[in-house]
């Protein structure tokens, strides 16, 4: 099929991608999102998206979504976009979901499983028409805190074509087309936490974890599918931008056993960790893509036994110190904290050449705060980032919510005022803020926005089929109403 390249964004794709705005005001009216606290915004859309995923062979696209208690929350659709299998997963909160390579099973990440809210996070297989959870068992702190309003699960699900992996502690599950599931055991333990993931198309994984400073400590991790042990470790970057100190928290006034009354001792302990990871690989070959952060361990004295407790860990808005290591964890390049203009976590790619890149700021699973499914982690949400890896040349551009990049370089970009820009795309907007992924031959891209409209586009923007889920999904019996019935006074 032969493609022109007008159809979409090519490389050097940020001079494209903004062309296609109509001005540098639209552009960045598009970048502006919500303040996590707005409030005033009606109802919430009762399919709004959280997650999405498109089957190895096109065929199927898999949406998480925020849908309440009783109703069905993981949605597969067909190519045509018709329902073909929808699942209750949980209680609700769908964090993320993938396909397993090569096949029509998913995996769904509920962070309220119970519906209770003290729930750890837990994965489900969706086979068939049955929901089963995974015998996966996270061990170790289940979530940690990001700034003053969001929280984050420590399980991770990672997607490639031909592999997906699942990180859930001291647990790594790698999937891959024909072979059997590896599972690897990764070198973390209580308090410290699993927190980042990426996968190659071969299984290859990178694993980030927090530490403390402890001699010889380290906190990044290159797996083999193929090999029990790590291929190699790096030791904590430290030389990152220093987090700002935390507020003092109020534990109140207990009676201790000497029968005084008075505030427990808090501590907070630094701690480091990789919260975003890439990887690209060409053959034998790869590139890990590192941003690294210091975060805190907070540690509260226990009235009852006088010992510390573990409170959690938390990081503040710091800028990211990125790092490129080769295959055998040689520093390609360094991007020191420096290199960005404000504080954000990121969330990164390379561009399917491995020769750049892409830093934006990441997306969390608000839990309908200010109207949406999802939100970014930091107010400033207002700069991308296209990194040199050869040069360590930056460019800076106005930030979308979402990247969708395919094998072959083509870009969409999604941006908050629910703008889908790339080409002959500055004019399609599909109603709210999306996400959005290439069909694995890039022939189409499928969107999903946080209002639950899900759609799949040929070249050109043109709809191929428009579902908006709220309307096709059925409002299921609520368990306490289902058999109701009328009594006569």
């Amino acid at each position: 099929m032969t493609r022109s390249a007008s159809h979409f964004v090519r490389p050097s794709w940020l001079v494209c991608l903004y062309l296609a705005a109509a001005s540098a005001l639209a552009a960045q009216e598009a970048a502006h999102a919500p303040p996590w606290n707005v409030r005033g915004l009606g109802p919430l859309p009762r399919m709004g998206v959280t997650s999405l995923d498109v089957s190895d062979d096109g065929k199927e696209i898999v949406v998480g979504t925020i849908a309440a208690f009783g109703d069905p929350n993981v949605i597969v659709l067909d190519d045509a976009g018709k329902i073909a299998r929808q699942y209750r997963v949980g209680q609700r909160w769908i964090d993320r979901v993938a396909f397993l390579p090569g096949s029509r099973d998913v995996i769904a990440i509920c962070t309220m499983p119970g519906g209770r809210a003290g729930d750890r996070v837990e994965a489900f297989l969706l086979k068939g028409d049955k929901v089963i959870p995974d015998k996966l068992k996270e061990e170790g702190p289940w979530f940690f805190h990001y700034g003053d309003h969001s929280n984050h699960p420590t399980m991770q699900l990672a997607r490639a074509r031909n592999a997906t992996a699942l990180l859930a502690g001291n647990q790594l599950v790698i999937h891959r087309a024909g072979k059997k599931p590896s599972t690897l055991r990764v070198p973390v333990s209580d308090p410290d936490a699993s927190v980042s993931l990426a996968v190659d198309d071969g299984g290859w994984a990178v694993v980030g974890v927090t530490s403390r400073d402890r001699e010889g400590a380290s906190n990044l991790y290159l797996f083999d599918p193929n090999q029990k042990k790590p291929v190699w470790s790096r030791a904590v970057n430290k030389e990152v931008e220093t987090a700002p100190a935390l507020e003092k928290g109020r534990y109140g006034t207990p009676t201790l056993p000497d029968g005084k009354r008075a505030e427990l001792p808090q501590r907070d302990e630094k701690v480091w960790a990789p919260l975003a990871v890439a990887v690209h690989s060409a053959g034998p070959q790869k590139l890990i893509a590192v941003a690294d952060y210091q975060g805190w361990q907070r540690w509260v004295r226990s009235s009852a036994t006088m010992r510390d407790d573990n409170q959690g860990l938390r990081f503040m808005p710091t800028k990211p110190t990125i790092t490129v290591y080769d295959e055998t964890g040689k520093v390609v390049r360094r991007f020191p904290a420096n290199t960005f203009k404000a504080a954000f976590w990121c969330d990164m790619r390379f561009a399917p050449d491995g020769k750049t890149l892409h830093l934006w700021t990441r997306l969390w699973r608000s839990r309908g705060l200010a109207g949406q499914a999802f939100l970014p982690t930091d107010e400033r949400a207002d700069t991308l980032y296209s990194l040199a890896i050869q040069s360590g040349k930056v460019e800076s551009e106005h930030a979308p919510l979402y990247l969708a990049v395919s094998r072959e370089g083509d870009i969409v970009a999604s941006f908050w005022n629910g703008r889908l820009l790339g080409g002959d795309l500055a004019t399609l907007d599909i109603g709210g803020p999306a996400l959005a992924c290439f069909a694995p031959d890039g022939a189409m891209f499928f969107a999903a926005s946080s209002k639950g409209v899900v759609a799949r586009f040929r070249f050109g923007g043109k709809a191929a089929w428009q579902t908006d889920l709220n309307k096709v999904v059925p409002k299921s019996p609520k368990p306490w109403v289902e058999r109701a019935r009328a009594t006569p006074i």
